[in-house]
């Protein structure tokens, strides 16, 4: 469960311990020369650490601290006006609060966001959940834009339970921003071998974070690509699947699912007949040997390329289709003459006036495969598929 989860707890309870630990007064927020606890002043209790603090500090931000404040006594002793009878804040820790009151107390000049410090990250996530608890939406916004600001900055400081504990806080104050901060500079770090992807894969599930997980599931997805041996048959991959241990079921099948498809995609990609139209002026046999020839040879070696190419693996499914038929543009152009219809005639037809065998593009197949592929590079439909 979430570190955070207690912070949904509303409203504050209040309650008189009877028994339990002593009292200890905090060092920071109990000052034995302030005032006497009074109208605004009073002793509240987190943890069974005691608290000196204003009440008016605490309700100028929050409306859920002046409803709390504004209950009756009833006829037991006042709460908050002794340290046998503080104001008990149930669900707080005394660290969370500590951070909270660092903050309200501090002069403006020490908040700009830029200017804060990485050492202040926790006391940062302490500050959110309390902003967030008692409905401080000021500070939450301000406890956002610092976060951003110190992600993006000491991200390579930053370890797997830092990203994990921002990205809790995140999804908590529903801050779109500092979500996509934290899984942002996160992926960074995993792709560049900083810090271990299957606990970022654990995460981002937990908090179903979508293109989060496809972004990493991507990254691993080309490991399996690469041990893939290609085979003489398209439909047959020798996979050893060495990056996929230790991942939980759900992602390996994730990525072998995705792994799968782009391979039969891929397949049939290969295995199209695409050659090019015959001319009237061209005889069967000829078409044969020479332009089909040529022009199969062409389909081939750009089909061998991309296979070979570490620059497009698998996941990079569109830019393989994508460079054949950039491949069998460049053979167009090759085979283009000068002559009134600006027709595109095979090599060897020119030593044959009056041939004249042209690839059409209206009737190209891959034209239609295109169309068929997603047109970003995510790989979404391929992870999830079977979850639609």
């Amino acid at each position: 469960m979430s570190e955070f989860a207690t912070v949904l707890e509303r409203p504050v309870k209040r309650a008189r311990p009877d028994s339990g630990p002593p009292y200890v007064r905090d060092q920071q927020f109990y000052d034995d020369e302030a005032p006497a606890p009074s109208v605004d002043w009073c002793i509240v209790s987190a943890e069974n650490v005691l608290f000196k603090v204003q009440r008016s500090l605490l309700m100028r931000d929050s409306p859920l601290f002046s409803t709390l404040f504004g209950l009756p006594q009833g006829q037991l002793p006042a709460e908050g006006q002794s340290d046998a009878y503080p104001i008990v804040l149930a669900g707080d820790t005394a660290s969370d609060f500590r951070a909270l009151l660092t903050y309200l107390t501090k002069p403006g000049f020490e908040l700009i966001p830029k200017d804060i410090p990485l050492d202040e990250f926790q006391n940062l996530l302490s500050l959110g959940k309390m902003a967030h608890k008692y409905q401080m939406s000021g500070w939450e916004r301000w406890t956002g834009t610092v976060l951003i600001e110190l992600v993006d900055k000491h991200a390579r400081r930053l370890s797997t339970k830092d990203f994990s504990v921002a990205l809790d806080l995140a999804m908590l104050l529903s801050h779109a921003s500092l979500r996509d901060a934290v899984t942002d500079n996160w992926y960074s770090m995993v792709s560049a071998a900083r810090l271990p992807i299957l606990d970022a894969m654990d995460i981002a599930e937990r908090h179903a974070q979508r293109s989060f997980l496809v972004r990493l599931y991507t990254q691993q997805l080309k490991l399996v690509c690469h041990e893939t041996q290609q085979p003489p048959s398209p439909f047959v991959a020798v996979v050893t699947f060495q990056a996929l241990r230790g991942l939980q079921p759900i992602h390996s099948q994730r990525i072998l699912a995705a792994h799968s498809s782009l391979s039969i995609a891929w397949s049939a990609f290969r295995r199209l007949e695409i050659l090019p139209r015959r001319e009237p002026g061209c005889s069967p046999d000829h078409h044969e040997r020479t332009c089909c020839r040529k022009f199969r040879s062409v389909w081939l070696e750009a089909i061998n390329t991309a296979d070979s190419s570490r620059s497009l693996p698998l996941t990079s499914l569109r830019q393989r289709v994508l460079f054949v038929q950039d491949q069998l543009a460049h053979y167009k152009q090759d085979t283009m003459i000068n002559n009134p219809g600006d027709r595109i005639l095979s090599p060897m037809a020119r030593t044959s006036p009056g041939i004249y065998c042209i690839y059409v593009d209206e009737r190209d197949e891959i034209k239609r495969v295109l169309a068929a592929l997603p047109l970003t590079n995510s790989l979404d439909p391929y992870f999830f598929a079977a979850e639609a």
